[in-house]
C-alpha cells in the first residue's frame, strides 16, 4: 500500500484557502444586506457578470433581485445570480471641483 506525503504547509494552505471560501460566501450575503440602505432615485452603477455595467436610478432590491429605473421610468428588474458587484454613483459638486 502505497503511502502520500502530506505536508505541513500543504495542510495549512488548504486551511487558509477554504477560510477565505468561507469568508466571501459570508460577506456576499452582507453586501447583498447593504443595498437596504440606498434609497429610491438613488445613482447607482450595477456591474454584472460577462455583460456590460448598467447605470441606473436604484428602485427597490429585493432578496432575489435589483429594480434599476432607467430612462423615461423604465423599470428593469435585475436578477441577483447576474450582478456581480453594486456601486453607489456620487455626485460631484460642480462649485467644489472648479474652486482652486
Amino acid at each position: 500500500m502505497a503511502r502520500i506525503r502530506v505536508s505541513t504547509i500543504g495542510i495549512a494552505g488548504l486551511a487558509l484557502g477554504l477560510c477565505a471560501v468561507a469568508g466571501r460566501a459570508a460577506d456576499a450575503g452582507k453586501g447583498w444586506d447593504q443595498l437596504q440602505q440606498l434609497h429610491p432615485g438613488d445613482k447607482v452603477r450595477v456591474e454584472l457578470h460577462g455583460k456590460p455595467d448598467v447605470t441606473g436610478d436604484f428602485g427597490a432590491v429585493t432578496p432575489d433581485s435589483l429594480q434599476l429605473v432607467r430612462r423615461q421610468k423604465e423599470q428593469n428588474d435585475i436578477s441577483r445570480t447576474e450582478i456581480r458587484r453594486v456601486f453607489r454613483v456620487l455626485q460631484h459638486s460642480r462649485a467644489r471641483a472648479a474652486a482652486p
